[in-house]
């Protein structure tokens, strides 16, 4: 009979000490992504998209860098046909766009003016519920 306790209690602790270190420390999530656009003479689409681990999520952060021998406009949206923020780069591009969002995904949309040869990189993160 006090072994049968025993036993039930023993995996009782077991159960919520596991529990507890879940909670405490989760299981981590990779929700930081690159993009280069080499060609930067033709337009692009980019579709961002979070980490499905991540839950509901409450902001995004785009980091763009690299440089243009010309103008470009890129622009975060929605969706391909909406607009959200936009900024026309050129030369040394080192452009912030992140901020509060609600949406799974994101759209970044670039469009060269006068650009010819450089390369930009495209750096983002989802922040959600279930990451840091």
């Amino acid at each position: 009979m006090h072994k049968s306790r025993l036993i039930l209690l023993i995996i009782f602790l077991l159960v919520f000490f596991g529990g507890l270190f879940l909670l405490i420390f989760p299981d981590p999530v990779n929700t930081s992504q690159q993009f280069t656009i080499t060609q930067v003479d033709k337009g692009a689409i980019l579709y961002l998209i979070k980490n499905p681990k991540q839950g509901s999520i409450h902001a995004l952060s785009i980091q763009i860098q690299g440089n243009l021998d010309g103008k470009a406009i890129i622009t975060k949206a929605y969706s391909k046909n909406s607009l959200e923020i936009s900024d026309t780069i050129s030369n040394k591009v080192d452009l912030n766009m992140s901020g509060d969002w609600y949406q799974d995904t994101c759209y970044i949309l670039y469009r060269p003016l006068t650009c010819k040869t450089g390369e930009l990189k495209i750096n983002y993160k989802f922040f959600g519920m279930n990451n840091p």
